[in-house]
């Protein structure tokens, strides 16, 4: 190509062409020291249209859950097992299902099994389980590119099972549920943490830990760990339009202005243009690139 003063210039690439889409963030999980970790339940991300307060009293009973660390003194043999994970939650294989001791000893009341969506199987030790023992049971299919609507299905499941267990019995027994997958590392962990988010107010990164730490062998994919974050910002920006929406409900009531209308003091809580770009020219620098160092695709080269 021509250049400018009539010199012949070329380009070459700055670096290997890559002809695939771009892959999202890897979202790192950083290791903790063993260590308890506690958690209160928190009324912080429910909204109240869905679940009242006093239905969230009685499924998470104000209790303090505390978390058994086993990961160093983990044993192969434990992949195996089932974990309490919550006092009224365990998470393990299917295979435990037909440990009939375990359910019995444990006061089982629920089996919350977990399937892939693309080869959904019922099984026999489910219903030998649920006849023996008088328990409930529900298949919970996961399209492994879409988790968010099994987040919602499992939250639903669970809660709704430990009503009933408390409605039908006048409060005297508490439900205690089971979640499992084929090998309860896969499927069922990211929907244990999206339930521990959902009901103690927890972000991402602490749900994980703290079922982590207590089944070490639970493994959370970049697709989990996606799907949990866009669960963590679902949930907030469900309980901002709850309380917008009591906030204007509140207004109408009392004769005052809409909430939608900005007043003075108050802030209106849609940003502007300005609002956004605030900041934004001192963090891209005078180039306007952002974290690129300089780079530059392509490189003039002289002939």
């Amino acid at each position: 190509m021509s250049g400018v003063g009539g010199m012949d210039r070329t380009v070459v690439r700055s670096g290997a062409y890559s002809r695939r889409p771009p892959s999202p963030p890897r979202i790192h999980i950083p290791v903790r020291k063993a260590e308890d970790i506690f958690m209160w339940p928190s009324y912080n991300l429910v909204d109240s249209s869905k679940l009242t307060l006093e239905e969230f009293n009685i499924i998470t009973g104000n209790r303090m859950q505390k978390s058994t660390d086993r990961s160093v003194r983990w044993r192969y043999e434990q992949r195996r097992e089932s974990q309490l994970i919550l006092d009224y939650l365990f998470l393990g294989p299917t295979s435990t299902i037909r440990d009939h001791d375990f359910l019995k000893r444990e006061a089982i009341t629920m089996l919350v099994v977990v399937r892939d969506s693309r080869a959904p199987m019922n099984l026999a030790s489910v219903n030998t389980a649920s006849e023996t023992f008088n328990i409930s049971y529900c298949y919970v299919d996961v399209d492994t590119n879409h988790l968010v609507p099994a987040f919602n299905q499992i939250v639903n499941v669970i809660n709704s099972h430990l009503l009933s267990r408390h409605n039908n019995t006048g409060g005297a027994t508490q439900g205690k549920v089971l979640v499992t997958c084929t090998t309860g590392n896969m499927l069922s962990p990211p929907l244990v943490a999206a339930y521990v988010m959902f009901m103690f107010g927890q972000e991402m990164l602490d749900a994980i830990n703290f079922v982590s730490v207590q089944r070490f062998c639970a493994n959370f994919d970049d697709e989990a760990k996606g799907a949990l974050l866009t669960w963590q910002e679902l949930n907030k920006a469900s309980v901002a339009v709850a309380r917008r929406r009591r906030l204007e409900r509140d207004n109408e009531e009392n004769g005052h202005a809409p909430a939608l209308a900005s007043t003075e003091g108050t802030p209106n809580t849609k940003r502007g243009l300005d609002d956004m770009m605030d900041g934004v020219e001192e963090d891209l620098g005078s180039n306007g690139e952002h974290g690129r160092g300089g780079y530059a695709p392509f490189l003039d080269v002289d002939q």
